[in-house]
Parts: C-alpha cells; sequence; structure tokens
C-alpha cells in the first residue's frame, strides 16, 4: 500500500527515491515490511537506472571515444569509407601472400598513433596461422615516432587448435571488459 501511495504522490525516479530512503527510519508510520518493500523497489529501480541508457547517450560516447582506424592505406580507408569502423566486425579475407598480416600490422600501428603516456589505446591479434611478426610490428610503430606506442599494447594469441580458438573467443568479452583501452581486435587467417 505504502509504495503504491508513494508511487502515486509522485515520489519514482531513483534521486527522489535515495532521499525518501535516506530518511525513512524517521518515518514512524511505516511498519518494518513497508520499509523492507520500499528499500526493495529502490534497489531494484536504482540498478535498472544504471542499465538504463539513451540512443543519444550511445551516440555521444561512441563520437567521443570510437574513431576509424586506418588500415594504413589510403586506397583500402576509401573502400571501408574511412577505416575499420570501431565496433564493427570488418572481415578481410584472401589467399596467403595477399598483405593480410601486414593490414593487420598497419591497424595495430595506427590505433596506437595518438597514444601519450596517460591514454594508450590496444590491440588484440589472434594468430592462427602463426604469420605475424613482432619485428615487422616493431619497425612499423617505430615509423610513427611516437615514444608511447608500442608492442606493450599489443596482446597477441596464437591457438594452435580450432577448440582453442573457441575457447579464445568465448573468453574475448571478459578480457575486453578487463581491457577497455583495446580499440581493435584482428584475426588474421587464411581462406582454403
Amino acid at each position: 500500500y505504502r509504495l503504491g501511495a508513494l508511487m502515486n504522490e509522485g515520489v519514482s525516479t531513483v534521486d527522489e527515491l535515495d532521499i525518501f530512503v535516506s530518511t525513512m527510519e524517521s518515518q514512524q508510520y511505516l511498519t518494518l515490511e513497508e520499509q523492507s518493500d520500499i528499500q526493495a523497489y529502490f534497489e531494484r529501480k536504482s540498478e535498472l537506472a544504471k542499465s538504463l541508457v539513451t540512443a543519444a547517450d550511445l551516440l555521444n560516447t561512441i563520437q567521443r571515444t570510437w574513431r576509424d582506424i586506418s588500415t594504413g592505406s589510403s586506397a583500402i580507408d576509401n573502400l571501408l569509407l574511412g577505416g575499420f569502423k570501431c565496433g564493427t566486425v570488418t572481415e578481410i579475407s584472401g589467399r596467403g601472400s595477399t598483405g593480410k598480416t601486414q593490414l593487420v600490422i598497419s591497424a595495430c600501428a595506427t590505433v596506437q598513433r595518438y597514444n601519450t603516456p596517460s591514454h594508450q589505446f590496444q590491440c588484440i591479434v589472434i594468430d592462427t596461422e602463426n604469420t605475424y611478426s613482432a619485428i615487422r610490428q616493431q619497425e612499423v610503430l617505430t615509423s610513427l615516432k611516437n615514444p608511447n606506442a608500442s608492442l606493450q599494447n599489443i596482446f597477441v594469441w596464437k591457438p594452435q587448435s580450432l577448440s582453442e580458438l573457441m575457447e579464445l573467443l568465448k573468453s574475448l568479452p571478459s578480457f575486453l571488459e578487463l581491457h577497455p583501452q583495446v580499440r581493435v581486435v584482428e584475426m588474421d587467417q587464411r581462406i582454403r
């Protein structure tokens, strides 16, 4: 009854409920059961409020933090309308010796182009063909002339089997939560 009365009186936003809940113990007309119901309602509403965002908020976040990532080739960037799109999957496939690994290496460098000591973008390389070269990657990073672009910002995973690859892909979301600065996940794989 009291919970319905609160909502009818307009006490329904998280902020309004927060004020009410913080003074609830001094409200002598509420039974312990009613206080418990109101507290539970407040906690549910608070959790829901944390998980909801507007589409405008999402767009602002994307525009503020995500940029197209150059492939390192203006011709390929033009084909992709600016480069790799963050938050999307772009599949680059082809036969062996067609430049896929070089594209991976270039993208791992360009994502770090503007790194600063306090702002370090990172990338993940999933190398299923064992073709990724840290030596070549260092050469490309050095050409950026940014001391904050580093091999330390590149995670290289080399799964040895399909089952290992599947386990790695299953663990990827939790890894990304722990490493929010990762901007590119690339899988270097040859089509057969």
